[in-house]
């Protein structure tokens, strides 16, 4: 599959607005926090982490992996692709 995003395209981010499931997010990655991550929000765990699933989830590194990401690793929420 191919993925979802292009290299070189940009995302416009609102990080003010509060992240619903479905919502694709823009978030530090929790491990690599030089790296920068875009997935799916599928929703909240238990302890109030997010889980993210990647936009291209046969080939992507997301929550099935990682577990849940810290609401303060959120950037915001994407609104648009350039």
């Amino acid at each position: 599959m191919t993925p979802v995003l292009e290299p070189n395209q940009e995302v416009l981010v609102n990080p003010r607005r509060r992240p619903h499931p479905g919502d694709v997010v823009v978030a530090t990655h929790p491990i690599q926090s030089d790296r920068v991550v875009i997935k799916a929000l599928q929703g909240f765990d238990e302890r109030g982490n997010m889980v993210l699933i990647g936009l291209n989830a046969a080939e992507s590194t997301d929550s099935r992996t990682l577990g849940g990401v810290p609401i303060d690793k959120l950037i915001g929420v994407a609104t648009s692709v350039l």
